[in-house]
């Protein structure tokens, strides 16, 4: 399996490389009992730090993906829960974009969609040990906080003001994407309201980018972001 690695991605390396591993699995390239490459191979194949791939490997271990063998390295190691989890899972997913693709939906689509529902937090859960129930409350607890939670509008546009600084709005035939600015109007999910020159001009990546500067300082793990554009005219 070739592990590669976005560098302009905002997604931390460490998660990438943890993410491309889960997917193998689940895709049966890599299966039980597989070795992969060691950590300083790995960090010079893929041209990051060996401190990251530690990360990486250190994360999968605690998640129930692997275990670490003192003479073959890391080596993955999975329950059959877990096996059996992930094969439901894969073949739900394949079902559902089987119907995308009849319907005309494309492969960046598709992934723009898994993007969108990065926010899930996942926890794996054993009902016959009781394995993580106990944190699985906790962590329903922080997801009920989070889609609670609300910014004030002048935090929002600090924010709003250093992202546009940083990456510069899209614009069409001269005419560039200005956002006078942005306010949040409910909860449950937290709503957020966004007054522009022209919504033809929004795309929807540049959004996903303000909502990801939003969530960098905030969190809001474990609920979704609604957008709403709208348009105000230049006086």
């Amino acid at each position: 399996m070739v592990l590669k690695i976005d560098f302009d991605s905002e997604e931390a390396l460490y998660t990438q490389l943890c993410n491309q591993i889960i997917c193998g699995i689940a895709m049966d390239v890599l299966h039980d009992g597989d070795s992969l490459p060691s950590v300083r191979q790995l960090a010079d194949e893929i041209g990051i730090n060996m401190h990251t791939v530690n990360k990486a490997y250190a994360v999968l271990k605690q998640e129930g993906f692997l275990r670490l063998d003192r003479r073959r390295g890391a080596v993955i190691a999975l329950d059959m829960d877990k096996l059996r989890t992930m094969e439901e899972m894969k073949n739900d997913l394949a079902l559902i974009v089987a119907r995308g693709i009849c319907k005309n939906v494309g492969r960046d689509e598709i992934h723009n969609l898994v993007d969108q529902i990065s926010y899930a937090e996942i926890m794996y859960v054993s009902a016959l040990t009781g394995q993580r129930l106990p944190k699985l409350f906790d962590m329903i607890d922080t997801v009920i906080e989070n889609q609670t939670l609300r910014v004030a509008t002048g935090v929002l546009n600090e924010i709003m003001t250093e992202a546009v600084a940083m990456q510069q709005p899209p614009s069409d035939k001269g005419k560039r994407l200005r956002i006078y600015y942005i306010t949040q109007v409910s909860v449950k999910p937290p709503t957020f309201v966004m007054f522009v020159n022209d919504k033809q001009l929004t795309h929807f990546s540049y959004t996903r980018y303000i909502e990801n500067k939003i969530r960098e300082s905030f969190g809001f793990k474990g609920t979704p972001l609604r957008f709403i554009i709208r348009e105000r005219k230049e006086s």
